[in-house]
């Protein structure tokens, strides 16, 4: 599947963005839902699965 994000993969972004949401800065502790992995240049418009084009959203900014 193009696009799957393996566990090793999610678990370097929460390191990388602290647990916190890249956009909006709310803490992984302050939430219900789980940060989401959020491609920055999305897969449909040739973006990769790599750390450097994902950033760690939280529901409501990835949703926006």
């Amino acid at each position: 599947m193009a696009g799957a994000i393996s566990d090793e993969l999610r678990s370097a972004l929460r390191e990388v963005a602290g647990d916190t949401c890249e956009y909006c800065r709310l803490p992984q502790s302050m939430t219900l839902h789980k940060h989401e992995p959020d491609h920055i240049i999305a897969v449909q418009h040739g973006g990769e699965t790599e750390l450097q084009n994902l950033a760690l959203a939280c529901m409501r900014c990835n949703r926006h």
